[in-house]
This record gives structure tokens, sequence and C-alpha cells, in this order.
């Protein structure tokens, strides 16, 4: 789980306190309590949010900050489940900033000037907890529910308390529950890009609560629908994932919206590139999977004739990063159920909106209860406790090389199968005799799509010396033509980078070029960004061009995942590869030339997973993916993904 959980104990009622991250070390005082709970606390994380004065009293940190954001109103909901009605659930509205608030009443005008309410405990101690029925045991699984949206520039619109959804995202039964919900004053205006999600958890509160429960549920769950999901003739399988991909696309406008509110893009980018191909990845997968081929041999001497068949693997971990939320998950899930697996899932904490509005369709797309399960939670709990785990036999992973090497670490007592997509320091690699007009577009492209958070987009340039500085001139051009701006506004290219921590993570690269003697042709530092008055806090960053920055330098060494490219010139092809090749990465590259016999030969010695000629990110689904080097380990895509998610076995057969 992605939050720290303490238990304590208040007029015989045993209290979960599911917290932010960080802030369980702020409450020491909590007494011990069983491991069965009848109140759950559901706690709003609003740990990336942006305070004012007066909203970090007692010393506390913004990690330890409990409910807080800079536009100030929100509410905590306690809520105490009734066993007998699966639907019914009270609440507690409350509020706190600190831990003092969950055991006395706080006077302190800087704890409860936006709340002045009983503290936490003395509401706990109102209700009564309902009784337990023996005949209808409480079966809800422990998720974590984004019932919110980032924030990047429109006023949120949060469900009202009391809402219903539906939660499935643990394949276990099926049931209705109210959920409390973050609530803004609609008086108070509100400041564009903070970023800010409302996290529901929402316990069992029938079964012991560990920091690995979730997991275990949602693993014992998919380990309960293999059997007969791998039974489940291809045909039919592809009939329930096309279906989803309808109800995907009936929905793209909703997850369109969405998806750029929740990870920044801008709302162009989802709507064209990252929700088609969400469904899409269905629909492709529906269709491979019952068009592979197996192999036979015949041994008249022996009177035996040998085939293979492919089978399932089992319960699939897969774990999918931020910067294509919904894109990159399906692409992950529709293999292994197509191919008969179960799958856990876990998207990334940063962007789990979509993951959570396509859970609310699986059903209704016709997935057994445990095939598709999704959990919430960040990697060192979720994750570690997916990996770790000794009943998921599979991991499918895309995300950085450092978290891959723990993942490794991790799943290797238990000779996991393993596929790992990570990161890139792509080069492009122009010759003179390239149609620069063309390279210019597509490379302006290719390094700054979707903020330049894409693993494949392009952050070094290598140009023929006798075109550099044409190239460099018209390069910067475009790259000031290429806009930045609201989310919201189709016009836009690119939206707000991800977090601010991402954000300064990416200038701290342009800071150390500058200081290295690098100079900054446009962007940051150099160009204005033009944005609303309530857009100017938000985590905008435009393109920006560097050049003079040494090949040794941690700016050409190192991913930086964002607007951030360099440009530099080369004098013969022998360099132009020797350069390109000399980083620990080796994920995608682009070779421009006219000259069909160098576009063959470059590209052959290029140390690339994936090498594009006079073009970027044209991708044949049917083709493996993946990267040498520290970009990865393992394919996936059509026929490498069959086998991927499934085991090969010969059978001979004497006559």
């Amino acid at each position: 789980m992605d939050v720290g959980m303490t238990k304590f104990e208040t007029n015989s009622k045993v209290v979960t306190l599911m917290d932010a991250p960080g802030h369980k070390d702020f409450i020491p005082n909590m007494i011990t309590g069983a491991a069965q709970a009848d109140v759950a606390v559901l706690v709003v994380d609003a740990s990336r949010g942006e305070f004012e004065a007066g909203f970090e009293a007692g010393g506390q940190t913004r990690e330890h900050a409990l409910l807080v954001r800079s536009l100030g109103v929100t509410q905590l909901a306690i809520a105490v489940n009734k066993m007998d009605q699966e639907s019914d659930v009270y609440y507690i509205p409350t509020s706190g900033l600190s831990g003092e608030n969950l055991t006395t009443r706080s006077t302190e005008a800087a704890l409860t000037s936006w709340y002045k309410g009983p503290c936490l405990l003395e509401q706990i101690d109102s209700f009564k907890a309902p009784q337990r029925s023996v005949d209808k045991p409480f079966r809800l699984c422990v998720s974590d529910v984004f019932k919110g949206i980032t924030l990047h520039d429109e006023p949120l619109d949060w469900a009202a308390a009391g809402d219903h959804v539906s939660l499935t995202v643990t394949g276990m039964d099926i049931i209705k529950i109210n959920v409390g919900c973050v609530f803004c004053d609609p008086k108070e205006p509100i400041r564009a890009c903070t970023r800010f999600r409302a996290r529901i958890l929402l316990f069992n509160i029938e079964l012991p609560i560990t920091p690995g429960f979730p997991v275990e549920a949602a693993v014992k769950a998919a380990k309960e629908a293999f059997p007969s999901w791998s039974a489940t003739s291809p045909a039919d399988r592809a009939r329930v994932l096309n279906k989803l991909a309808d109800l995907i696309e009936a929905r793209l406008e909703e997850f369109a919206q969405a998806e750029s509110k929740d990870q920044g893009k801008s709302i162009s980018f989802a709507r064209n590139v990252d929700i088609p191909r969400a469904a899409y990845n269905f629909r492709f997968f529906a269709s491979s999977v019952q068009h592979h081929m197996t192999d036979c041999s015949q041994m008249d001497h022996m009177g035996c004739i040998n085939y293979t068949v492919r089978c399932p693997v089992g319960v699939a971990g897969l774990i999918s990063p931020w910067n294509l939320p919904l894109y990159l998950l399906t692409w992950k899930i529709a293999p292994a159920v197509a191919t008969g697996n179960t799958v856990v899932a876990k998207p990334s904490e940063m962007t789990s909106v979509t993951a959570w509005m396509m859970c609310k369709l699986l059903d209704e797309a016709g997935f057994p209860p445990g095939v598709v399960n999704v959990i919430f939670g960040t990697g060192p709990r979720a994750g570690d406790a997916l990996v770790s785990h000794p009943d998921v036999p599979l991991i499918s992973f895309t995300g950085s090389t450092a978290t891959a090497r723990v993942i490794t670490e991790r799943s290797a007592p238990y000779c996991k199968k393993l596929s790992l997509e990570l990161g890139g320091k792509n080069p492009a690699v122009v010759f003179a005799d390239a149609d620069l007009e063309q390279c210019i577009s597509t490379t302006v492209r290719s390094s700054f799509s979707n903020q330049g958070e894409i693993c494949l987009c392009t952050s070094r340039i290598f140009v023929e010396r006798s075109v550099y500085p044409e190239f460099l001139e018209k390069f910067v051009e475009a790259a000031r033509q290429w806009k930045t701006g609201v989310p919201s506004d189709p016009s836009n290219n690119n939206g707000a980078l991800v977090s601010k921590e991402h954000l300064q993570k990416v200038r701290s690269y342009v800071s150390l070029a500058v200081s290295e003697g690098a100079r900054v042709h446009c962007g940051e530092g150099v160009d204005a960004l033009s944005l609303p008055p309530r857009n100017t806090s938000g985590y905008f960053m435009l393109p920006t061009v560097i050049t003079g920055v040494a090949d040794s330098s941690a700016v050409m060494q190192e991913e930086i995942f964002g607007p951030v490219t360099c440009v530099t010139p080369f004098d013969t092809e022998e360099e132009a590869i020797s350069r390109a090749n000399d980083v620990r990465y080796g994920l995608a590259a682009v070779v421009w030339s006219r000259d069909v016999g160098r576009v063959h030969r470059v590209a052959q010695r290029l140390q690339a997973g994936l090498v594009w000629t006079n073009c970027w990110l044209i991708r044949d689904l049917n083709l493996p993916f993946g990267g040498m080097k520290c970009s990865g380990v393992g394919r996936e895509g059509g026929k490498d993904s069959y086998n991927f998610f499934t085991e090969v076995k010969t059978i001979t057969v004497k006559h």
C-alpha cells in the first residue's frame, strides 16, 4: 500500500488510520489494535499540493501534511460500514491538519480556521458500529480509489458525498458502496496546476489488515479465476476484449479529459493518441492471439510425431508508468488476458484516474470476476508486494532502470519471467543529404511530444557539420512554435509536466548544462511562457534546445524525460555512430538521410531496439518493442507478447 497504517482503540471500536505517505511517523502515540477494524478512516493525501502560509502548523513537513491544499476547504470522511447492507455507509465529516486533531479538540486558528468542529475521535465515538451479520459477511476487498483528478486549469468537478461507485478493481464480489469525497468551496477560485488528488481508501474490515493485503487479495482472486479463464477459447476471450475496446471508444472524450487533467498532457494528445491507442491495444491482441502458429515435426524412424503448444503462464503482474497511463496499462493487460492469463495490474500512483475508469467497464465488457484486478499504490508498497509474490510467475514492467534493478532482485528468488521496458537517451543522426524540412518538423515532434515525457523521445541530435548551422537555426525556430499552455486548449501541443518534483528535476539538467558552459537557445531561462494568471504556478516548461554540451556530461548521458534536447555537430559517419552509441541506454534512434545504403548501414550499427529512418513513432504492433543495454530486457508486441505471456510445451506422440 502507499499509505502508512496505524491502529488504535476508542470505546471498544478498533480504528484503522490509513494515512498519507510519510505521515505515519508524525503520529507516534497511537495504540496498536487488533487486526480487524470497525471504522475505516478515509484520508485525503494532499502532500503534492501547494501550501499557503499557516497551513504547515506544528512544524510538519510537506510529506506530513494530512489534509491541506492551497485552496483551503477539504473534508475527511469516516466510513462506518454496515455489515448487513452492502450499499449502506455512514459518514462522519470532519477535518484536521495535524496529529493533534485526531485526539483533542484544537483551538488553534491555524489548525481549524477552515473547519471548527470536534476532534476526529469524538466524531467516531458519536456513532455505534453496526453489528456484523453472520449470514452476510462483508466481502469488500481493499482498493485505493482516486475519485478526484489533478487540477491543471479548470475547476474540479468533485462527486457529491453519497455517490455510488462499483468496486471491480480486485476481482472480488462487485458491490456498491457510498464514497465520501473532498469538497471545494464553489465561491473560491480554483488555482491552476495544483497537483492534488483525493485518495479514498476502502478497506475490508472483516479481514486482517496488513501492508500487503490488497495485493494478496488481488492475487488470490486472479489465481482462482485462472483455470476457468485459461480454458476459455481465444475467440470468446477476443469478444470480451473487443467489447471493452467498444466501451472505451464510446467514452473517448470522457477518458481523454480525465487523462489530460490527471497527467497534464494536452487534450489533443490524449484525444488523438492515448485513448484511441488504449482501445486499439485490446482490438489488436484480440485478433492477433487467434493467428499464431505452433511447430510440428515427424520422426518416421522412431514412429513419433512432435508438436508444440503454448499455454498461459498464470497470474501476470503488470506495472505501468505515469506518462502514458491508459495507453501503456492496456498494452500489458490486453496481451496478458488475450493469451489466457489473469492479471494483477498496478498503474502509477501518479496517474491512476483512467485505470479506475477502465475498472468500472470490466463487468459490462464481460470479464469474469478475478480476471483483471487493479491495485492502486506506490512501488515500495504495492509494487514490491506484487513482484515478490510467489504466486505471480510473470512480471511486465515499464518504468525506470533503477526500479527495474529492484524488481529483478526482488523477483530473483522465484525465477520469474521478466519483461522490462525501461528508459532511453535516444539519438537522432542527421546527415547532410537529409530532407531538412521534413527532418526538422519530425524531430521537433520527436523531441517535445507529451512534454518530452515519452521514453522514445529524442534527446540527443547529431547533425553533420555542413548543415549544422542551418539545421540549428530552423530547429530552434520550430521549437519556439511548439505551443505550451493550458492542457484543455486543443491548440496547444504541450501541457504541464506531471509534478512539481519532476519539473524541478528537468530544470536542474538545464541549470547543469549552463554551469558547464553550454548555451540554451530557446525555452527554459530564455523565453517567457505566456499563461493565464491562474496557470502561472503550474508545472509548465517550454521546449528547450541546448548546444555546447560535452558527451560526458550528465545532460548527454542521463534520461531527462522532459522537453529538453541537445544538438551537436559531427564530421564523419563513424563519429556519429560512435557518439550515438556512447550511452548506457539503447532504446530508440532515428536516422535522417536520402542515401538508402547509408540508412541500412547506420541503422544496423546503432545500438537501439528500434531504429526509425526518415520518420518517428510509426509502429506496427506485430513487431517487437524493447531496448538494448540498460533500456530493457525482453520484447513485447505481436508474437513476442504472445511468447512472453505463454510457456511453450513440446508434446511427443508415439504411434
